[in-house]
């Protein structure tokens, strides 16, 4: 997925690894990966709606909110895993 998390560059002929324990996580991305796809079908993808997709993909991935606000808050880096700078 394409977020203010991963970006379209830092993405680019990689593929992506979700590790997840509980089932219902697999299903929560699928889902947002798909409500992602069908609002940029739609045309109503701005940045409102890439925030939000953003937020709840951090959110998946168990990171801690003060993150994920401080991610949306800056440009994305071509790190974007680190959860905190030194």
């Amino acid at each position: 997925m394409i977020t203010k998390l991963q970006s379209e560059e830092f993405t680019r002929n990689k593929w992506s690894v979700l590790y997840y324990k509980d089932e219902k996580i697999l299903t929560a991305y699928q889902a947002l990966k798909n409500e992602q796809k069908e609002l940029m079908k739609k045309g109503l993808y701005n940045d409102a709606a890439d925030r939000d997709v953003s937020r709840r993909f951090m959110h998946l991935l168990s990171y801690p909110d003060e993150v994920i606000e401080e991610k949306l808050r800056k440009t994305i880096s071509g790190q974007p895993f680190v959860l905190a700078d030194d």
